[in-house]
């Protein structure tokens, strides 16, 4: 098998994304942990068990799984079978280096954005891409968290919509025009997600795509 070369493909990028969910709320060894046994898995040495799993003992089989380890496992098996392989440390390096890059296109918008509304974007990138993977919304194949964006959110803070960057993309290219994005929303504190097209642009083009959803689910 091919060792992990830079730049980071397409698969290893969503495959990232997965296993830094949460990040904010591990340990740094915890991390490592998640990039030591996805490497594992793309070696054949054991298979990849997320960390709200449980593996019986006796058979090795998954007792139960999660959306996440499910995921994580398709893309694993995706990337064995195609290649390059990352490693471990490549997997850790990739951790660091596409937040950063993230961050610095973030930074280079015509819209002058301070360190803080950098890091705060982030975070709802971040956020949406959990709540998406456990509310199990499916997305275009080539959706990739880090070349997303908000684009606007409501007066009150609570609504965020996201696509994809127009410009800076890091991933496919400058075109993907089959690609949609996201509303994120709560209702009583309890998060859900709208894909929407991509030309929903504005919160007034997103409301308009959020009522035609909930008239078409409540149609006998």
């Amino acid at each position: 098998m091919k060792s992990f070369q830079h730049p980071v493909s397409l698969p290893v990028g969503q495959l990232l994304t997965l296993l830094l969910l949460a990040a904010d709320m591990m340990p740094e060894e915890a991390l490592e942990a998640r990039c030591e046994r996805a490497a594992r898995h793309l070696l054949r040495q054991e298979v990849y068990v997320a960390e709200d799993e449980i593996r019986c003992p006796h058979t090795g089989q998954l007792g139960r799984r999660s959306p996440q380890g499910q995921q994580i496992r398709r893309l694993l098996e995706n990337i064995a079978e195609g290649g390059p392989v990352p490693t471990a440390q490549g997997l850790a390096k990739g951790m660091r280096l596409l937040p950063l890059q993230r961050h610095l296109r973030l930074g280079t918008r015509k819209t002058p954005t301070s360190l803080m509304q950098i890091f705060e974007e982030g975070a709802m990138l971040d956020h949406v891409a959990r709540v998406v993977v456990d509310l199990g919304v499916g997305s275009h194949p080539n959706w990739t968290w880090w070349d997303a964006e908000v684009v606007a959110t409501s007066s009150d803070g609570v609504q965020w919509l996201i696509q994809r960057v127009r410009r800076g993309a890091r991933f496919g290219g400058r075109s993907e025009p089959a690609q949609g994005g996201y509303l994120y929303g709560e209702d009583d504190g309890s998060p859900w997600v709208l894909t929407v097209p991509v030309h929903v642009r504005t919160m007034e083009e997103a409301q308009t795509a959020l009522a035609q959803a909930r008239a078409r689910a409540v149609q006998p």
